[in-house]
């Protein structure tokens, strides 16, 4: 599981349109995230791979619950951690809950604003270093817990 190394994080939009794709340009160019866009969940798969991608944002006019679903699907089987963010042009509160059992980590609905666009993006990336950030510790612990028994042949600084 990897992710981006700096304090920038970087963000896939699949099916972006205008007005959305004007709101990351702007957050790009604050240097907050690196933006790809991209036409289909497929594009991404041949072209992007889930290496380093932090967010993937999905950008619907109206509740596509299997177009999340299938998002899901596929950072299920890169099993990279990516967090889903499902952009509305409109939704009910049972729309919303319907995407977030289809898998999304967060959803905004029209309107939104380019604050609580950066303050979920944010969020999301932040969720998922912290994720990277602790399976990498409890691996570190496996590994010690596996040398335990060798810890009577070792030196100190060696464990």
């Amino acid at each position: 599981m990897m992710g981006s190394d700096q304090g920038i994080f970087r963000v896939v939009g699949v099916g972006v349109r205008h007005g959305l794709r004007e709101r990351l340009a702007r957050l790009e160019s604050e240097n907050l995230c690196h933006v790809t866009l991209c036409s289909d969940l497929a594009d991404v798969s041949h072209d992007q791979g889930p290496t380093g991608i932090d967010v993937l944002v999905l950008d619907f006019a109206s509740p596509d619950g299997e177009g999340v679903r299938q998002a899901a699907e596929w950072i299920g089987q890169a099993s990279s951690g990516i967090r889903l963010l499902v952009v509305m042009d409109e939704g009910s509160a049972q729309h919303v809950d319907d995407i977030f059992a289809a898998g999304a980590d967060d959803c905004l609905v029209a309107p939104d604003d380019e604050g609580s666009l950066r303050r979920s993006l944010k969020r999301l990336s932040d969720a998922r270093r912290a994720a990277i950030r602790s399976l990498f510790l409890h691996e570190t612990i496996r590994i010690m817990e596996d040398c335990r028994p060798l810890a009577y042949c070792l030196e100190p600084g060696q464990l």
